[in-house]
């Protein structure tokens, strides 16, 4: 039966109340929660044989199909080698359920250390990896990647057409909308460069693959230097390969306690990642400009769709953002297109 009351989402009853009814992993003697990105809300949970889980409630992608596709994928690539948490079916069967008005799902914990900053060894490790998910994932077909396949071209088609005039009139916060609001012009002219540097006409050339979305050091574990597990599939999707070279490099090869990418850490990024798959001349040149359509379209996404999250919270990631726009304003055009031709 489907519940719909609001938990508040601290509260063990009803998370213990939740994982009784539908799942068959025995007692569980501890709940805390885990500061594990923001879309979600994470749970690691004890039970009396020893074991551990994560139990995630989704806020950011609650659509049913969605949800399907990240735990395929995430089942599949584990199936296929790549080090995934093994999802946990509930008591029907099935890889996610409904309650209290959420989708949720359960995950075995998977132990590991996380990215140190500027470890060299870890950096080519992560860089390997990257190669490694891409050359795995290209050949794989999955029914519900199928139906978010064409999402994809549809997707940058429709933020290409976006002007940050829109956001005159917000659908969150007025408060955001005006922070956003003084930076309009700067935000119009990194949107208007975007369009030149990475027309539709390009971009429908590129390499495409099911992408991790989202790779940087928050979303890998390591023991040493290698890597245990990757983790978090929100973001993964049908999509140019270069844009998680780019999240990557960003990612990993920053100056420790900056936000500026180390040309020469850049660099090793790249060569590490061409050793398991290659990357043409063709997609290192639009390193620089998914980059900035990574910071640009977060920045109308906070403003747009943050209701549900705490305001504070979007105001700093909107100003984190801006200061990462101006720095690839500033010299991260030409430190990234230094790292992009080696």
């Amino acid at each position: 039966m489907t519940r719909h009351r609001d938990p508040g989402w601290t509260d063990q009853q009803v998370v213990s109340e939740l994982i009784i009814c539908h799942y068959n992993i025995g007692e569980v003697l501890t709940i805390c929660h885990l500061p594990l990105g923001w879309n979600n809300d994470n749970f690691l949970l004890q039970t009396a044989d020893g074991k551990a889980y994560v139990l995630r409630r989704y806020r950011k992608q609650p659509l049913p199909e969605r949800i399907a596709f990240e735990l395929a994928l995430q089942t599949t690539l584990r199936r296929l080698g790549i080090p995934t948490p093994p999802v946990i079916l509930t008591r029907n069967g099935r890889q996610y359920t409904m309650a209290y008005g959420s989708f949720w799902s359960l995950s075995a914990f998977m132990p590991g250390d996380p990215f140190q900053g500027e470890n060299r060894e870890q950096i080519r490790e992560a860089a390997r990896f990257l190669g490694h998910y891409h050359a795995t994932v290209s050949s794989v077909t999955l029914a519900e990647e199928q139906r978010w396949r064409a999402c994809c071209d549809r997707s940058w088609k429709t933020r290409n057409r976006v002007s940050f005039d829109t956001i005159a009139v917000p659908t969150s916060s007025p408060r955001l909308a005006a922070e956003v609001a003084k930076h309009r012009a700067f935000l119009l002219e990194q949107g208007n460069r975007l369009k030149r540097g990475l027309p539709l006409s390009l971009y429908a050339q590129l390499p495409k693959l099911i992408i991790h979305g989202d790779y940087h050091g928050g979303n890998l574990k390591f023991v040493r230097r290698r890597i245990r597990a990757l983790l978090d599939f929100d973001n993964a999707r049908f999509d140019a390969k270069a844009y998680d070279v780019a999240v990557g490099i960003y990612g990993f090869c920053r100056s420790q306690g900056t936000l500026k990418v180390s040309t020469e850490l850049g660099r090793l990024f790249i060569k590490e990642y061409s050793r398991r798959y290659p990357l043409s001349t063709g997609e290192r040149q639009t390193l620089f400009y998914f980059l900035l359509f990574r910071n640009l379209f977060s920045i109308l996404a906070l403003v747009q769709q943050g209701a549900g999250y705490p305001e504070e919270e979007c105001l700093t990631r909107i100003r984190r953002r801006l200061e990462i726009l101006h720095y690839l304003d500033s010299e991260g055009q030409q430190v990234i297109e230094t790292v992009a031709n080696g």
